[in-house]
């Protein structure tokens, strides 16, 4: 598993392969506790096109860097 809190002084751009093998472009934008935002996992938030997209820890097979 993908340990998003990697990402969270993170503030780039960034490609993510879910584990349904899509993969996602965007920058990132900010991460989310669980906890904290009462939802079912850690969510990474990133900027695809102008539209802030929350994809969840358990759905990330891998995140590269763009710069």
């Amino acid at each position: 598993m993908v340990n998003i809190w990697d990402y969270a002084d993170y503030s780039g751009r960034v490609k993510i392969v879910t584990t349904d093998e899509k993969e996602i472009v965007g920058k990132v934008y900010y991460v989310e506790d669980k906890d904290e935002a009462d939802i079912q996992d850690d969510c990474l938030n990133i900027i695809v096109d102008g539209i802030i997209l929350g994809i969840y820890q358990k759905d990330i097979l891998k995140i590269e860097k763009l710069g």
